[in-house]
């Protein structure tokens, strides 16, 4: 694992001490891998505190975990529609809130001792990690930002509502460089080796030179309904970009979903049939996936570019996975540089089966990472914490759910609505009057069905968040 230079502090991940590493923003690192590489958690873990919130959190802002270092404290970061709070690791109490008029709409990053964040208030702002004081604050914008900064070499990098690409000094918050993108800018970016790597709504991918915001390239126009949320991810010569569907429900036709079930396997289909042969390691050849998108390129939903050109490089044998007016959420590079990501690899008339696999890149094979099959609806936000753990975090038909995936292994955490209320009473209290007003005794939960938050780590315990509480599990 290489090391970052972020704001003057190296961070060399790959000399982290197992079970203490930090989650300092959305992906974890700048290249947005989502793999806390020398982190540990163990395979059952139990409830250990909850915090209820007031103010709103966004259900797809991840919990920003930071270590505690000399002279300040371990935190816990929550982005809500009133601000940012700083929670205490141990027991979730709040340890300073940082108020604003209008929501945050995105994680922190963090890097030293110094918390950035972008608002919709139009401005970017850095705080003090251990006391929450305001440090700076730009000017505004020409509209709100609703992404994740990455702060790489004393700079503070973000895309903006209004269309422009920002770099900020991230000692003072003077402009260093803008650069103007196609369309408005809700999709954050991912860095690496001196590039910066981002998408817009028009669905133009792009890749900048970190120094002074000239282009290096512009992919061509992709297809879908334009980059809404999330990151691209690095991943060798490769950028992945989890985008959307062109087929959602309403517009006078079958959906994505309904058309792969129908092209994808052949007439009389057993239910549950897998896409291709899988050989004894359990990797499956899912090279008809790969056929079809050469036939439909309109149809994929993960985008595999060229680094070095943002040209379109390869098809994933990724099947579309999500709600129709969803942006995929990004997929995870770890062990071996493999790609995680939610994909379906089995039929059934109505709804295509699969979960979490493993892609390994340049080829069409797939392996399951999970033991059991989900319908393709049912969205899992996911993070690996160490070689051979997925902390998972879904709302399946708008019910609390998650828990820990270990390869491998038959001893696992599962959590609920119903387990989360007998440890947690009254954690989801009013939540169900905000998103689905429906009596969680008739069996539903008050969660929510698409956009999730992964669970993080901090000292081999997991940080999430469900119906605007915060949730700790550990050891």
């Amino acid at each position: 694992m290489s090391a970052h230079r972020i704001a003057g502090l190296i961070l060399v991940l790959a000399i982290a001490p197992p079970g203490r590493a930090d989650w300092p923003m959305p992906g974890h690192d700048p290249a947005r891998s989502s793999w806390a590489s020398r982190d540990k958690v163990e395979a059952v873990l139990r409830p250990i505190w909850h915090r209820k919130i007031g103010p709103y959190i966004p259900s797809k802002v991840q919990i920003i975990t930071i270590q505690a270092t000399e002279g300040a404290a371990a935190l816990v970061l929550v982005s809500t529609s009133r601000g940012l709070y700083a929670l205490d690791p141990a027991d979730g109490n709040e340890l300073w809130r940082y108020p604003t008029d209008v929501p945050i709409d995105q994680s922190p990053a963090v890097a030293g001792a110094v918390v950035y964040f972008g608002c919709t208030d139009k401005t970017v702002h850095a705080l003090q990690a251990a006391t929450g004081k305001r440090i700076w604050q730009t000017l505004q914008a020409g509209a709100a930002f609703d992404t994740s900064p990455v702060v790489v070499d004393g700079r503070v990098f973000i895309g903006c509502r209004d269309g422009y690409f920002y770099a900020f000094h991230a000692a003072t918050g003077s402009l260093v460089w803008h650069f103007r993108a196609e369309g408005p800018i809700s999709f954050s970016a991912a860095y690496d080796n001196g590039a910066l790597y981002f998408a817009d709504k028009h669905n133009y991918a792009y890749a900048l030179d970190a120094r002074d915001g000239k282009l290096i390239w512009k992919s061509p126009q992709l297809p879908g309904a334009g980059f809404l949320s999330w990151w691209p991810v690095v991943s060798g010569n490769r950028i992945l970009a989890p985008g959307t569907n062109n087929f959602g429900k309403g517009q006078g036709g079958p959906g994505l979903h309904g058309i792969n079930i129908a092209e994808l396997f052949p007439p009389g289909a057993r239910k549950l049939e897998l896409i291709g042969p899988r050989d004894g390691d359990g990797w499956i050849d899912a090279r008809r996936v790969v056929e079809y998108y050469e036939q439909h390129p309109e149809r994929q939903t993960l985008h595999v570019l060229d680094r070095a050109t943002g040209k379109p490089a390869e098809w994933a044998p990724v099947t579309f996975w999500g709600n129709s007016n969803d942006n995929r959420l990004p997929p995870i590079v770890g062990p071996e540089g493999h790609v995680f990501t939610s994909t379906g690899w089995a039929y059934d008339p109505n709804y295509l089966q699969g979960r979490i696999a493993a892609w390994r890149m340049g080829t069409a094979l797939i392996k399951p990472f999970t033991p059991e099959l989900e319908s393709f609806d049912e969205i899992d936000a996911c993070a690996m914490i160490g070689q051979d753990i997925i902390a998972y975090n879904r709302g399946g038909d708008g019910a609390d759910g998650g828990g820990i995936f270990v390869r491998g292994a038959k001893s696992k955490t599962t959590w609920d609505k119903r387990s989360l209320q007998q440890a947690f009473p009254g954690y989801a209290a009013g939540w169900e009057d905000w998103k689905y007003g429906i009596d969680p005794g008739a069996g539903w939960g008050a969660g929510t069905h698409g956009y999730q938050n992964p669970p993080v780590p901090l000292n081999g315990r997991v940080y999430f968040h469900r119906s605007n509480s915060v949730i700790c599990y550990g050891p």
